[in-house]
């Protein structure tokens, strides 16, 4: 099928899946739109040059954290460590849903071993 008959096999299913699911078109209509721009957010978002995605608002949570529990230690230290544990996880991650708490329980460990 060609885009325009994608399209036009959109529009002609909306009305019916519509009735099907109890949902006004309108309502799925705003629901595609909305994941359409999700998935387009998704695909721009940045990335480090190595191709892992970093979560910059989390680990700064991680880093803000490790230094109230270590607080005599280096920022630019904290930092580095919180980067370079978030890093290996996920170069060897399959699932990345906990990479954050682990991050945050491994540079811990290292800090504190410091």
């Amino acid at each position: 099928m060609s885009d325009m008959e994608d399209r036009t096999a959109a529009r002609e299913a909306r009305p019916s899946a519509a009735s099907w699911t109890g949902h006004p078109a309108s309502d799925l209509a705003e629901a595609s739109m909305r994941r359409d721009f999700a998935g387009e957010a998704y695909r721009q978002r940045p990335h480090t040059p190595d191709g892992i995605h970093l979560a910059a608002d989390e680990l700064a949570a991680v880093v803000g954290e490790l230094r109230r529990v270590c607080p005599g230690a280096d920022p630019a230290r904290v930092r580095a460590i919180v980067d370079d544990t978030y890093r290996k996880l996920a170069a060897a991650a399959k699932i990345t849903d906990h990479l954050i708490p682990l991050t945050l329980h491994r540079a811990r460990a290292v800090l504190e071993a410091e």
